[in-house]
């Protein structure tokens, strides 16, 4: 299972996971699953799942508010100007690592296996296991937490070795690219990409403001568009071939990389992995406010647009397990 980046809409990762955890063959396919990788939301999101936590609880803590401070414009500001006295993010990260630790340690299901991306000070993304004998629950947390500390909002947190490491899409794919490349060219039996922006070519926008007119919402949703868009359409041409046709919503394809090459192969054909690509359609995503929702991350309880999100990510939970599993009710 890949997760992908993108802001507020973490909220669709956590509705999909909900979803899945209420019917039998859902639960069937979360404990089916043998490793996970995440970048930033989909770090969050997917090392609270890999620790076990019910999505249900995730969703209910996203509804339940964002990223809580003071002054948060003007803390920005004063980040993005480097005035004197202030620190160099609008929160501080010390009660929101408080506050996920308080709900990964609300285990239900078995622990697996988790990665995920952070850049570090050169730049460069690195996919970090979570797994290693000196990653105890506090340093899982903190590396999740560094994959989604966009800068200006949260600072950055140290990682053992790497040292200081912010968000995990920075500079590279919304996925931890590494791995997922690594996945598609050796792995056998299935992968699940699951983003919870649609996949490029199918995000559209929504009516922009006059230029006279300009709001907070659309310079967040340009930045958006910059921070999300970039490498992914390259990571898939330069590892599958033909490169893949990204479709709106939910599609899959087969996939032969016994040579060492990942070759489509037709339905039906002899294939090493299924790959299933899930994201929210196009109409989904502009309902719930489209790029320009994507850092609206100071928010209060019963916020509309992230409860929408969860009820999002329920429908592409409920329709995946439709589809690809024997929908059974608890």
């Amino acid at each position: 299972m890949a997760m992908a980046s993108g802001g507020a809409y973490a909220a669709v990762h956590a509705g999909f996971w909900e979803a899945v955890d209420n019917t039998r063959s859902g639960q069937q396919f979360r404990n089916s699953v043998t490793s996970m990788s995440g970048s930033s939301a989909g770090a969050l999101v997917g090392m609270l799942i890999a620790e076990g936590v019910p999505g249900r609880l995730i969703a209910q803590d996203l509804r339940n508010g964002g990223i809580q401070g003071y002054f948060p414009r003007l803390r920005a500001a004063a980040a993005y100007f480097h005035l004197p006295g202030f620190r160099k993010s609008a929160f501080s990260a010390k009660p929101y690592i408080q506050r996920v630790t308080k709900l990964a340690n609300a285990r239900v299901h078995a622990r697996m296996p988790m990665t995920v991306a952070v850049t570090d000070t050169t730049l460069v993304q690195r996919c970090v296991p979570l797994d290693m004998g000196a990653f105890r629950l506090p340093s899982r947390v903190t590396a999740a937490v560094a994959s989604a500390s966009i800068p200006l909002m949260l600072p950055p947190q140290r990682i053992g070795l790497l040292g200081m490491c912010a968000d995990g899409s920075v500079n590279r794919c919304s996925f931890a690219e590494d791995t997922l490349r690594n996945k598609l060219l050796t792995s056998k039996g299935n992968l699940v990409v699951l983003n919870c922006l649609p996949y490029p070519g199918n995000r559209g926008q929504l009516p922009r403001p006059p230029a006279s007119r300009l709001t907070v919402g659309s310079i967040a949703g340009n930045y958006g568009e910059q921070l999300y868009a970039h490498s992914m359409e390259r990571l898939f041409r330069d590892t599958i071939s033909p490169p893949v046709q990204f479709k709106d919503g939910m599609f899959e394809m087969f996939i032969n990389n016994t040579c060492g090459r990942c070759a489509q192969v037709a339905a039906g054909e002899p294939y090493d992995l299924h790959v299933v690509f899930v994201a929210p359609t196009k109409e989904q995503y502009l309902a719930c406010g489209g790029m320009r929702a994507i850092t609206d991350l100071h928010y209060g309880r019963g916020y509309k647009p992230v409860a929408h999100m969860v009820e999002v990510g329920k429908l592409m939970g409920h329709r995946y397990i439709q589809q690809y599993g024997e929908l059974t009710f608890m």
